[in-house]
């Protein structure tokens, strides 16, 4: 497999990448690693933004430790996954645990590497830098949109895109209760803002 290839397929047609990616039949062990994976590869990529780059970090001084990050990646995106299955059922759509968290992997798979190439840009065009990172978050909605739309088998966008906005508010709530139970009432308002 050409995973290159495949990430440009993801976003020249989505749902034929979607496609591939379901039809791995990724086991579910393979497919937890692979999450834990990709959440380190982003939590090094958030502190070496913040640490080495010297970006702002938008969330409070006890979020941006490299292990509270990673947990709280390795919880959103798991929240996520849950989130996007259960809200597209409720919805009508059949889409698998599996197929689900392999097409949310593969979304930030794709959008490390287009993070990667904008700090690397950010030496040289620091500007090309700033549209790298804006393209790279569109980039993974038209993705999410699409991919939603294959693994639950609806046939709308605009069906798809109600149980992204729905799973996001649902992992924004989780996240919030989880950082008040965590972190007091304080933590919890300036996350949900």
């Amino acid at each position: 497999m050409n995973w290159i290839k495949l990430g440009v397929l993801s976003v020249k047609d989505p749902k034929q990448a979607a496609g591939i990616l379901m039809g791995m039949r990724l086991e579910t062990g393979v497919l937890w690693n692979a999450l834990l994976l990709v959440a380190l590869v982003n939590t090094f990529l958030f502190v070496f933004s913040v640490e080495f780059i010297g970006l702002q970090s938008p969330y409070p001084a006890f979020f941006t430790t490299p292990f509270i990050n990673f947990a709280i990646m390795v919880v959103g995106l798991a929240l996520m996954v849950f989130a996007l299955v259960f809200t597209g059922r409720i919805m009508g759509g059949s889409a698998t645990f599996n197929d689900v968290l392999a097409l949310v992997i593969w979304v930030q798979i794709v959008q490390a590497a287009i993070q990667i190439l904008a700090y690397l840009a950010l030496i040289f065009v620091p500007l090309v830098a700033n549209i790298l990172t804006l393209a790279g978050g569109l980039i993974g909605l038209y993705m999410l949109v699409h991919f939603i739309n294959e693994s639950h088998k609806f046939k709308s966008l605009g069906k798809s895109a109600m149980v992204m906005i729905g799973a996001l508010l649902g992992v924004v709530i989780g996240l919030s209760i989880l950082a008040i139970l965590v972190g007091g009432p304080d933590v919890g308002s300036s996350l949900a803002l």
